[in-house]
């Protein structure tokens, strides 16, 4: 028969397909990313995955990551070669969707399948360069799970104890903080040593344990923190403690409040200041490419003053606390401007290229960084039309569009443009990149995603569109060997301008020596054979012709003198 301590493990721990699965991604993060990057003391995986007590439904991977020479002044860099790696490897299978900390890189594999926590660190017996000691704490982690490990051998009921009470944080729904699991465990782990230690029998009721869990976290109890290279004890973290401390004592009026008073807890206790609490605590982090609309309403006079392939466009102004700042108006030529669907595309394409944007950013190609306008859909207090409203953007300019137009094949937009390709594994590629440079700082705004399957809007030239890029392409110093290109293929003759994919321009079927946009700074040989067998083929076949015609003329006149012979 199942024990209690046996059910509640069984429904909570992670499955065996969970652990191959997050096995194999950490043997790539390692071997490929990790080891080649930065070539460590060693890489180690740790945390409650790695103890047995983490939850299947909400569970992250500690990776610790042990650098030779470890600076501390140097995390910002550890942490841009460590993203740049890892998005170069996997892609867009991998973001960045929490707030890093001071010594802590978080990040996803595979949408929100897997999570991982890199944790950066030396050694803390070599110190050459005066870190501080909390910058060693994650090389303590080994000697942390080592102890928890042994716990669990010792007291039966930690592991299912330790699972019953993470899953009771995680349902906690109501604030925006949520507790880490290793104050959590250490408390657990504190409750059962101290009622040995105390000479009381052994804690074998899972009620029991959760009941006095639940009256030492309202209580606010600091404990003590087995990593030898951390702070020596640990405390809720202020913000989260207080709204967490007042969900216990719900929760213990509701299953514990015949036992005893819960009057006499005070929601005090020992709280964390912001830096040492820190690594309790996730936080959602904050998008660094959105430039959105700074208002909710606006005026226009609605006459077209610009208009591209797609739309027109008027000037207008926010009004309300933002009065007087530009803003542009677009709808649609079609006449159709009632209709969902050229919205939601529009749409669709911002959100993808806002997340490609991003990742481009992350990597450090640059020095500055890429922003995009967000568009809004309003309608017109007249008749209730859609148009879409975003910042105007000063010193417009195109460079490149979505039919091999460039302006500057040594443009940071191309490296952008090749990236996406990258980074998408093939099945992507952002263009009609048009927008703003203000100092080293771009803003982007209706750009065009090619996609396979062409499944974003009339502008999406899909397959055709990514060979056609890397046909006029020309990699460039802000372009990295690593990143992947397809066949470039001769498709569509640049315009400047965006192309519906009816309307693009298709080449000719036959053309001798094409003239194809150069670039000033030494090229890659990008597209392989297969352009130059095209530029061959382009040369020859003209040439072929000139002769069939000579020889077919002096056929020509051979017979009519043959017949004024005779």
């Amino acid at each position: 028969m199942e024990t209690e301590q046996g059910e509640v493990v069984r429904l909570l721990a992670c499955s065996a397909e969970q652990k191959a699965a997050a096995k194999e991604v950490v043997d790539r993060i390692v071997t490929q990313v990790l080891h080649p990057e930065f070539h460590p003391i060693e890489v180690y995986e740790s945390g409650s995955f790695k103890r047995g007590t983490a939850i299947f439904y909400n569970f992250d991977v500690d990776l610790v990551l042990k650098l030779r020479s470890f600076n501390y002044g140097q995390m910002k860099e550890y942490f841009k070669s460590a993203r740049s790696a890892l998005i170069d490897q996997l892609g867009s299978d991998i973001s960045f969707k929490r707030e890093s900390s001071h010594r802590c890189l978080p990040f996803e594999v595979g949408g929100d399948a897997l999570k991982f926590d890199l944790l950066v660190t030396g050694d803390p017996v070599n110190n050459r360069f005066s870190n501080p000691r909390d910058y060693y704490s994650p090389a303590g982690s080994y000697e942390a799970d080592r102890i928890l490990i042994a716990a669990k051998h010792k007291y039966p009921v930690l592991q299912a104890f330790v699972m019953l009470c993470k899953h009771w944080k995680n349902e906690y729904k109501g604030g925006d903080y949520f507790l880490k699991s290793y104050y959590v465990e250490l408390l657990c782990y504190q409750i059962l040593k101290g009622n040995k230690e105390s000479g009381e029998s052994s804690i074998s009721s899972l009620r029991v344990a959760f009941r006095l869990f639940l009256e030492a976290f309202i209580e606010g109890r600091t404990v003590p923190n087995v990593n030898p290279h951390a702070e020596p004890h640990c405390a809720l973290y202020a913000p989260a403690g207080r709204v967490f401390q007042a969900y216990a004592k719900e929760t213990y009026q509701r299953f514990f409040a015949a036992h005893n008073s819960i009057q006499y807890f005070p929601c005090s206790g020992s709280l964390a200041s912001a830096r040492s609490g820190e690594e309790f605590v996730d936080r959602p982090s904050r998008s660094t490419v959105d430039n959105n609309n700074p208002g909710d309403r606006a005026t226009s006079h609605f006459v077209a003053e610009w208009e591209g392939e797609c739309r027109y466009v008027a000037r207008g102004e926010y009004t309300g606390g933002l009065s007087g700042e530009a803003c542009v108006v677009k709808w649609f030529k079609t006449g159709a401007v009632f209709e969902e669907t050229f919205y939601e595309k529009d749409l669709k394409a911002v959100e993808k290229a806002a997340e490609i944007i991003n990742a481009f950013n992350l990597c450090g190609v640059i020095d500055g960084s890429i922003k995009i306008n967000r568009p809004g859909v309003w309608r017109k207090e007249t008749d209730q039309q859609k148009m879409l409203v975003e910042p105007m953007l000063p010193n417009f300019r195109k460079f490149n569009s979505n039919t091999g137009y460039v302006r500057d094949q040594g443009s940071i937009m191309q490296a952008l443009s090749h990236f996406s390709h990258h980074y998408s594994h093939g099945e992507l590629l952002l263009c009609d990149l048009q927008g703003c440079q203000q100092g080293r700082d771009y803003i982007l705004t209706d750009p065009v995603v090619l996609s396979r399957s062409k499944q974003f809007g009339l502008t999406d030239l899909g397959e055709h569109g990514m060979e056609n890029f890397f046909f006029h392409h020309r990699c460039n110093g802000y372009c990295r060997g690593r990143w992947t290109k397809t066949h470039g293929k001769h498709h569509y003759e640049p315009q400047e301008g965006s192309a519906f994919s009816s309307q693009a321009l298709r080449r000719p079927l036959l053309q001798a020596n094409m003239p194809r946009q150069m670039n000033s700074v030494p090229e890659e040989p990008d597209n392989g054979n297969y352009n130059q067998a095209e530029q061959a083929l382009n040369q020859v076949i003209p040439f072929f012709l000139v002769v069939v015609c000579i020889f077919f003329f002096a056929f020509c006149f051979a017979n009519a003198s043959q017949h004024q012979r005779y």
